[in-house]
């Protein structure tokens, strides 16, 4: 759901509770949340009418908080004033919704789908995001009204690895997002109950996608790293992680001499193509039980064009269908 949609739905939730209000939260800087009801009293004003004491006059932080469709929304108003003993408020121009999500969300690859079954009707639909405990599944116009709470009775949705997972689900709420430059209705659906191996496959899966690093694996999960190697003194070693300025490679009992500050001459190479040759520092190595099982290196001398090859390589937008969007 749009921010500007959202300011619009709170004005229309005002208009339709007419003098009853809509139930809100009231918080200062020095005290809350205190309940209350939140009351249009124009287009851009409304009232706020405490349910119990509210907070003191030299207020000099407000936030209000108001669920919209199943979802809390929080919003500081730019200005308010005290008006016998009520609250009067300017609604801002945009809300931002109050997130917190147990486990991360992260983008679904292009062709994720899920199989819903709402009472009668069966439907297949794009899986737009995933979450450690639900889906943001997009829908049609021509769609039923997802309202918060309603049940969807059985899910068949599948992750890139394993078996498809089944399940049931509940609406929890609505937005809206772009898609390729279309605004889509998204619907989220918070998943029933799932087995101990799916739930844990889910979560890791989710989990392995998410946090700093995980925008870098997909763009070299994009550029097809599992081809890249680096070749020196005539041989090939796996790379594991590659920026225009370094690249860490496998190592393997073969390579037991190697040690910090060596100089490789060497060349980069992804799918049988070279893509940048030169100097290389040995920057780390690291072992395991005194084994070399990882080196990462540094370019020392790079010609120009093998540079910015890589840069463009390794460029978000390059391996777009890799990113879910």
């Amino acid at each position: 759901m749009a921010a500007t949609h959202v300011i619009d739905r709170l004005r229309q939730l005002l208009a339709k509770a007419g003098d009853d209000g809509v139930a809100t939260a009231v918080s200062c800087a020095d005290a809350g949340p205190v309940p209350a009801q939140l009351v249009a009293t124009g287009t851009d004003l409304a009232l706020v009418r405490f349910a119990a004491s509210g907070p003191a006059r030299a207020v000099t932080e407000l936030q209000l908080s108001v669920n919209i469709d199943g979802r809390p929304r929080n919003f500081r108003p730019p200005t308010w004033t005290w008006t016998r003993g009520e609250l009067t408020i300017h609604l801002p121009d945009r809300l931002r919704v109050a997130q917190r999500r147990a486990t991360a969300r992260i983008a679904a690859p292009t062709t994720a789908e899920v199989l819903m079954a709402v009472g009668d009707n069966i439907r297949r639909r794009p899986i737009i995001d995933f979450a450690g405990a639900g889906l943001g599944v997009a829908v049609l116009p021509g769609d039923p009204h997802w309202s918060p709470g309603t049940p969807v009775e059985r899910l068949r949705f599948a992750l890139p690895i394993g078996e498809p997972i089944l399940t049931s689900g509940t609406v929890k709420h609505t937005r809206e997002v772009e898609v390729d430059g279309t605004p889509r209705q998204v619907v989220g659906i918070e998943l029933g109950a799932l087995s101990p191996g799916d739930g844990a496959r889910l979560a890791a899966w989710v989990r392995g996608n998410s946090g700093p690093r995980a925008r870098e694996r997909r763009v070299l999960a994009g550029c097809r790293l599992s081809e890249a190697t680096l070749r020196h003194d005539d041989r090939e070693r796996h790379v594991l992680h590659l920026t225009p300025t370094t690249v860490d490679v496998a190592l393997d009992e073969a390579d037991d001499r190697v040690v910090e500050g060596q100089r490789w001459e060497a060349e980069l190479w992804i799918e049988e193509e070279r893509v940048a040759a030169g100097v290389l520092a040995v920057v780390s190595v690291q072992r395991h039980r005194g084994r070399p099982v990882r080196a990462s290196l540094s370019w020392a001398t790079l010609p120009g064009v093998d540079r910015r090859r890589l840069t463009r390589l390794l460029e978000p937008t390059a391996p777009a269908a890799a990113t879910g969007k």
